[in-house]
């Protein structure tokens, strides 16, 4: 369902040689409608479903 995603991140070498990565990401909210499957009367009945979705990832490399 998600049409659109908007991201972000960086990577910083730490004095050990090492890094560190992070990364936001934000899906803004996107809704469906279609008829309901479980029902006697599915074109009367109708199901709507949103979502919307929010990650962070952080990692290290050696």
């Amino acid at each position: 369902m998600i049409e659109h995603h908007y991201t972000a991140g960086f990577s910083k070498k730490l004095a050990d040689g090492n890094d560190v990565s992070v990364a936001f990401m934000y899906a803004p909210e996107k809704c469906v409608t279609g008829p309901s499957l479980f029902s006697m009367d599915p074109a009367a009945d109708r199901v709507e479903i949103c979502m919307d979705q929010y990650s962070i990832d952080v990692g290290m490399s050696f």
